[in-house]
């Protein structure tokens, strides 16, 4: 049966073996700590069961009340990636980290070419994110302005 071959289960198909960045310091092995505005690459690993493709991975950012903040989806970025079976990993590139200081935490999710989830790892890792220069004004921001990310802007006097 065609469905029966598409339909795949959590842990048929896929397990994630780890996720960490290059330049995040751990603190007391619960976070990882990061600085807003730097360029961050979040690796994963996965083992995965079967082959699949084209595959794609979500990165959904939660604040401390569980609501999502943003996601890094490797179909909106048009970046076509391939399971293969065995020890896969993956990168996904932020150039400047937009989160301002706050407590964080990532889901992971890999869906197959038919939208199915084939993996998801709630509250895989923790985020702590501390204020950096993020504009390179010098400038840090109080917490009281109350606003959750950073877009990176500049401003000209016509």
């Amino acid at each position: 049966n065609n469905l029966e071959s598409r339909s795949y289960k959590k842990m048929e198909t896929a397990q994630l073996l780890d996720i960490y960045t290059d330049n995040a310091k751990i603190e007391n092995e619960q976070y990882l700590i990061i600085m807003n505005g730097e360029k961050i690459v979040i690796h994963i690993r996965i083992d995965a069961f079967v082959s699949i493709e084209p595959v794609t991975i979500s990165l959904g950012i939660n604040d401390q009340m569980d609501s999502r903040i943003c996601v890094f989806h490797s179909q909106l970025s048009g970046d076509h990636l391939k399971m293969k079976k065995g020890v896969n990993e993956y990168s996904c590139e932020i150039n400047k980290f937009p989160l301002v200081e706050g407590i964080y935490s990532i889901d992971v999710k890999l869906y197959n070419n038919y939208g199915e989830t084939i993996l998801f790892e709630k509250n895989a890792i923790r985020l702590s994110v501390q204020n950096g220069n993020y504009f390179g004004s010098g400038i840090v921001p109080e917490q009281e302005w109350s606003w959750k990310l950073f877009i990176d802007h500049s401003w000209e006097n016509r």
